[in-house]
């Protein structure tokens, strides 16, 4: 019998050189982090990779996997290069390391229940914190999401004011996964706006 496709054509080891004639060239910010982005104008579609390593007492198969899941549901879709609509890709290698000792080339993610108010560095250059919570956190379920922006280089999209609540730098921005991490009344998750697209691929040298 031949052998069956996996459901995910992008887990294919073959499917890069399957799609492209060409192999695609992948372009990685000055800042530092793993994350590498390459764009194929020829089939339209942007891909965004990034290698992340979860240690600590809550990082499990289970959480890699749910991070995994979150961001890349999130961070995939379309966006519009010079006046096109362009298909997105995102990509996350999620690994668990109990040895302590972070692997180069991945950007560390430590997870802990202690951790209150989680965070991470802008690209990934340096541990991010976050709460095994997330990983199932129904009111909140695009908090890993939000903390993959930084990843890529984005700021926050909201502020404390003097007692100590967030609000939005920006009111006009709705469901913007940079200052929001639960769904609007309708049920419409967060996610990246075209600005967001534009900033992280100028800062990866496109």
């Amino acid at each position: 019998m031949p052998k069956s496709k996996p459901a995910d054509p992008s887990q294919d080891p073959n499917y890069e050189s399957a799609v492209h004639t060409c192999p695609l060239t992948y372009k990685k910010s000055s800042h530092g982090g793993s994350t590498r982005i390459a764009v194929d104008d020829k089939n339209k579609t942007i891909y965004i990779e990034t290698c992340m390593e979860f240690s600590g007492s809550g990082a499990t198969p289970e959480y890699a996997q749910a991070a995994k899941k979150q961001i890349e549901d999130t961070w995939s879709g379309d966006t519009m290069r010079n006046g096109q609509k362009y298909k997105v890709i995102t990509k996350i290698n999620a690994k668990v390391n109990k040895t302590g000792t972070p692997t180069p080339g991945c950007d560390p993610i430590i997870v802990d229940s202690a951790t209150n108010r989680m965070d991470q560095s802008l690209w990934g250059d340096g541990p991010g914190h976050q709460t095994p919570a997330a990983a199932t956190d129904a009111g909140r379920p695009r908090r890993i999401a939000h903390e993959y922006g930084h990843t890529l280089g984005l700021d926050d999209g909201y502020e404390d004011d003097a007692d100590g609540n967030s609000v939005k730098k920006d009111p006009s921005k709705t469901n913007d996964i940079m200052s929001e991490t639960w769904p609007d009344g309708s049920g419409t998750l967060p996610h990246p706006h075209q600005d967001q697209y534009d900033e992280v691929l100028k800062s990866h040298g496109w």
